[in-house]
């Protein structure tokens, strides 16, 4: 991965001022934000590489573990080379309204050796959508809504 300039902790302390209400607060994003790893049909994929250098220039300070990016080791380098951190992993469990299904546990095991090995910090868990629920989403108390 290339290294960008090393601009990056400048740019975050020259965005930190007397008096904010959070000052020693960490900022981040998410490189979904380049790739829309949910919506098919998008442009070519931008890299792990460029997404990290752009999440570097922008003055954030952690990024979410994202599509593509390297893991482990070449992870917490690429990271490192950039100030950067691994705030978070996003482990999205299937579910049905029977609930979780086989194979949501090795999903879980998985996001979470990626959230150990990259240095993360929080392992962010949400239910993945099914049939049914998604087809009526916001409006879970009508009837006939699938229900855990």
């Amino acid at each position: 991965m290339d290294t960008p300039s090393r601009s990056a902790p400048d740019l975050r302390s020259r965005l930190r001022r007397p008096g904010d209400a959070l000052p020693e607060t960490s900022i981040g994003t998410v490189p979904i934000l380049w790739n829309g790893v949910d919506v098919g049909g998008l442009p070519p994929r931008t890299s792990a590489a460029t997404i990290l250098d752009e999440i570097a220039r922008l003055g954030y300070e952690g990024t979410q573990f994202g599509l593509d990016f390297p893991e482990g080791e070449e992870l917490r380098t690429a990271l490192a080379a950039r100030s950067l951190r691994l705030a978070e992993v996003y482990a999205a469990l299937p579910a049905t309204s029977d609930g979780l299904t086989n194979d949501a546990l090795a999903i879980g095991r998985e996001r979470l050796r990626l959230l150990h090995e990259g240095g993360g910090d929080v392992l962010c868990v949400a239910l993945d959508g099914s049939a049914g629920r998604e087809e009526r989403a916001g409006r879970a108390n009508q009837p006939g809504t699938p229900r855990l």
